[in-house]
């Protein structure tokens, strides 16, 4: 006799199905394989891409770097020619080449003189407490003190414009 025990509430059956070759692989698994591989492949081709990017930019780096080195030293030569060709010992032996000579301190022919007239601005500066004076002067002649600057040139070119010639033909 049968006890509850013997039988099954859900009878379970098994598959007798059989798959030849790669028919066992199931489809889900075989697509799961594919895409895994195609991420790796692409992570592989993004790895390269950036290491072969890396490695010309590392080359572009040394060649600037070779550039600079060679710029510098260039102006190392350059600095020390100038070095050279301004010292004081070479322009005395060029000179002295060439027929030059240092003027005696006792020569008074040799001296140079600077010869500075005063003008109305400056003898203006120079007077204390008679500004009035110099200004009224200056005034009741026209001459004035001249302001400096744009304001000054633009005075200037009034006063140039001013005293043109005026063509009587060209207003008719």
């Amino acid at each position: 006799m049968h006890t509850r025990r013997d039988v099954l509430p859900f009878p379970y059956q098994q598959r007798t199905v059989r798959y030849l070759g790669l028919g066992r692989i199931d489809p889900r698994t075989l697509v799961f394989f594919a895409i895994a591989l195609g991420v790796i492949g692409l992570a592989g081709w993004l790895y390269l891409q950036q290491a072969s990017l890396a490695a010309s930019y590392a080359h572009q780096i040394g060649e600037l770097v070779r550039q600079q080195e060679r710029l510098q030293q260039e102006i190392l030569v350059l600095r020390a020619d100038v070095a050279y060709l301004g010292s004081i010992g070479r322009t005395e032996a060029i000179a002295n080449q060439l027929g030059y000579s240092l003027p005696d301190a006792s020569d008074p022919s040799r001296y140079l003189s600077v010869v500075v007239e005063p003008t109305l601005a400056s003898a203006a500066a120079s007077v204390r407490g008679g500004e009035d004076e110099i200004s009224s002067v200056a005034l009741s002649e026209g001459v004035g003190l001249r302001p400096k600057g744009f304001v000054g040139r633009l005075i200037d070119q009034v006063r140039e414009w001013t005293e043109l010639p005026v063509d009587e033909g060209e207003f008719e």
